[in-house]
């Protein structure tokens, strides 16, 4: 998932760990909305900063990576 968060959000600092992967960006409230208009549930943080990222099946990731796409 890390990977895939990179290619798709180059400029966001992204950690991660064993349960789920946070993605700091300016523009978290906005990717925020876009991807739960497409049904993919992610965490914004209370800062409105940083999104978090659960763990995900292969299928899953897809449709992360294909959302991302369109929103980027």
């Amino acid at each position: 998932m890390v990977k895939l968060l990179k290619k798709q959000l180059p400029l966001a600092r992204i950690e991660a760990n064993a349960l789920f992967v946070t993605v700091f960006t300016p523009d978290a409230a906005a990717i925020y909305d876009q991807l739960c208009k497409h049904a993919v549930y992610v965490r914004l943080t209370d800062e409105k900063n940083a999104l978090r990222f659960g763990i995900a099946d292969p299928s899953q990731l897809k449709k992360l990576n294909v959302n991302l796409a369109h929103i980027g």
